[in-house]
């Protein structure tokens, strides 16, 4: 729950900061998005374990090695997946800052901020496809 508060105030910090000036504070965007990250599957570790039984029905769990293994390469496979996006999102900037200097006449302009969805990219796709991946095993697990 304070991964969650620390990550939605520090991007609160990032687009207050953006507003004013149109830079913002890019640690406070990326620490929050990782705070944010970290908050979700804290999340989804605990309906896993409640969907498991733990401290509902009984206190040890079954395959306890298999959840937290899966848990953490989720995690890991969206951190990576994060600062996958990141890259790539700074290299379409750079790219296009680089074309709109260079390349192209001084009539013709070019919006710098791009309307880039993270789930319009190959990392954002890839974490859609891991999360429905835990999600069948949550519904699984309900049975």
């Amino acid at each position: 729950m304070f991964l969650q508060f620390l990550g939605i105030f520090l991007n609160v910090v990032h687009v207050l900061k953006f507003a004013f000036d149109g830079v913002g504070v890019e640690k406070c965007d990326m620490v929050g998005n990782l705070a944010a990250i970290v908050s979700e599957c804290l999340m989804i570790l605990m309906l896993l374990l409640i969907a498991k039984g733990w401290t509902i029905t009984r206190m040890v769990m079954k395959c306890k090695l298999l959840t937290f293994a899966v848990w953490a390469a989720y995690l890991c496979f969206d951190i990576f997946l994060f600062v996958w996006n990141r890259v790539i999102l700074a290299r379409a900037y750079v790219h296009t800052m680089y074309t709109r200097c260079s390349l192209l006449p001084p009539q013709v302009e070019i919006d710098v901020i791009e309307d880039i969805d993270e789930y319009q990219t190959w990392p954002g796709w890839l974490t859609l496809s891991f999360r429905l991946s835990i999600m069948v095993w949550f519904l699984l697990e309900l049975r």
